[in-house]
């Protein structure tokens, strides 16, 4: 049984490595980033999709405050390189004075009103702190 859910996984995870995230015509990649957007947008929150800091391009990002946030789909299925890449864009954006929210899926699907909370928070205390 154990041997079958690891073929499963396995298979699944290639799967997702063979196809690049496509765009649709908002420029936005994955559902789940959008309903993330849209509920910003939904509590009059004004954030940039798919902002790029150099290399890097953020989800969604409020700029002027250098609050970044990201959708993590699927922790289990990613591989260690693109959990390295991951890993190196938030040092990257930290070191350049970004704060970085990341928020799973399954956060996003059942509590967005409080994601949107705590990114409210955040704003206003970087705000504050200007």
């Amino acid at each position: 049984m154990t041997l079958l859910i690891l073929a499963v996984l396995l298979t699944l995870r290639v799967r997702n490595e063979e196809q690049p995230e496509e765009m649709d015509a908002d420029g936005i990649g994955s559902n789940l980033v959008r309903r993330l957007y849209e509920g910003f947008l939904a509590h009059g929150l004004q954030p940039t999709l798919g902002y790029r800091v150099d290399q890097y391009t953020i989800d969604v990002a409020f700029p002027k405050l250098k609050i970044a946030v990201e959708a993590v789909e699927h922790d289990f299925l990613i591989s260690s390189d693109v959990w390295e890449q991951e890993w190196e864009k938030e040092s990257y954006l930290k070191n350049h004075g970004w704060t970085v929210l990341r928020f799973s899926g399954a956060r996003i699907d059942e509590d967005l009103s409080r994601i949107v909370e705590k990114v409210s928070r955040e704003m206003t205390g970087k705000s504050n702190s200007s």
